[in-house]
């Protein structure tokens, strides 16, 4: 480690052992070396390096030592992880930063701060993930890359930066890297996309990009390929600027935005894209629940069977149309759930020209025809924000595209 890495933590931990050496006397260093040594003999304990970080932090940072447990435990809460190993990330974070010249107790503050909610805009989520991908690389064996990490962030705080901002920076470029370099990196495209979606739904970019980043970590958390995953985004936006994927992150971003708690919303996400759950259904499934409620998402579940079974169409195919409608409707400032909840009831009660113009909407979906479906997804919602017959208006639009 020290080799590999001769400003690391593991060097830094060693240093500051022995800056209490001279500042205490021998005695604490004394106890500190024991305590290593016993910690390591132990059967089935930690690798050294974690033992001389853990133990380093005890002695020079006893006040942060237990802060950084707090915190390793709330992380563990909110995300799944493993918190001994958000622990140990955070310890060498802190010896590093002190190490660095820089205060270790504030920037260990500073994280718990974000982490437990004191963040605006949704920066504590972003904050948990990127440990947690640390730590996960860390667990994996990626020990070397990880330390350098840490090394880069206990420069930037020692020097004045923000330490969550940074934590964040380092989770994405450590999430991205892969043996052939992207073009453009992970962090362009996300602006990229961020943007692409903002003009086209008058979101804001700033807002999208955040969760864009939340998201692309999360992925990496749970397993998945980061690159990958912004990729298959920004060629749903780029092939549909309007379409599901767009409004769907328009929506999770005003969400978050207006401070409402979108991490689950964020997690359930990166699990699903993680584990090869196609990323528009993903983000569109989350938006709805999100925006009308678990209850609005299982209704359009049983609607979009009910219209496949009317008229042999394929219910995946509605049920997109109908999560659409339901996300821009509430884009537009309606009720989402008692739009869904219409249309549900006007199939129910036999109503076949609503479900054929479900049905032909789909097809046209299905076809590519994403201009026209568009069209007549913003018509639909906006009729029903204003108060229209939402049932009526479908019918509509699906008369005119067919005429």
């Amino acid at each position: 480690q020290v080799a590999q890495n001769p400003q690391g933590p593991v060097s830094q931990s060693l240093a500051q052992i022995a800056r209490q050496q001279q500042a205490a006397g021998p005695g604490a260093t004394n106890q500190a070396i024991t305590q290593i040594a016993q910690q390591t003999a132990t059967p089935g304990a930690a690798p050294v390096t974690q033992v001389i970080v853990q133990v380093a932090v005890q002695v020079a940072l006893p006040d942060v030592n237990q802060q950084i447990t707090q915190v390793a435990q709330q992380v563990a809460q909110q995300t799944g992880s493993n918190p001994q190993e958000v622990e140990q990330v955070l310890r060498q974070v802190a010896i590093q930063i002190a190490g660095e010249g820089g205060n270790a107790n504030q920037a260990i503050t500073q994280i718990g701060q974000q982490v437990s909610g004191g963040g605006e805009g949704g920066q504590g989520d972003e904050v948990s993930q990127s440990l947690v991908q640390i730590a996960r690389q860390q667990a994996e064996g990626e020990s070397g890359e990880v330390s350098q990490k840490i090394t880069q962030i206990g420069r930037q705080v020692a020097q004045g930066g923000d330490v969550s901002q940074t934590l964040v920076q380092v989770a994405e470029q450590t999430a991205a890297a892969t043996p052939a370099p992207p073009a453009p990196s992970v962090n362009q495209q996300i602006t990229q996309v961020a943007q692409q979606v903002a003009s086209n739904t008058g979101g804001d970019p700033g807002q999208v990009e955040q969760v864009l980043q939340q998201v692309a970590i999360q992925t990496a958390s749970s397993g998945g390929n980061i690159n990958q995953t912004v990729t298959q985004i920004a060629q749903q936006v780029a092939q549909n600027p309007q379409g599901p994927v767009s409004q769907s992150l328009a929506q999770i971003a005003r969400q978050q935005a207006s401070g409402q708690n979108v991490e689950q919303d964020i997690v359930q996400v990166g699990r699903q894209i993680a584990t090869g759950q196609d990323v528009t259904q993903s983000l569109t499934q989350v938006a709805v629940q999100r925006a009308a409620g678990q209850n609005t998402d299982q209704q359009i579940t049983q609607v979009a069977q009910q219209v496949a079974q009317q008229t042999g169409s394929n219910p995946q195919e509605v049920e997109q149309v109908l999560r659409q409608i339901a996300i821009q409707v509430a884009n537009q400032g309606g009720n989402a759930n008692q739009a869904i909840t219409q249309i549900g009831q006007q199939i129910a009660e036999g109503e076949e020209d609503v479900s054929q113009s479900l049905t032909q909407i789909a097809q046209q979906a299905a076809a590519g025809d994403v201009g026209e479906v568009n069209q007549d997804i913003t018509q639909v919602a906006r009729q029903a924000a204003e108060g229209g017959d939402v049932s009526q208006t479908l019918v509509q639009a699906a008369e005119q595209d067919a005429g």
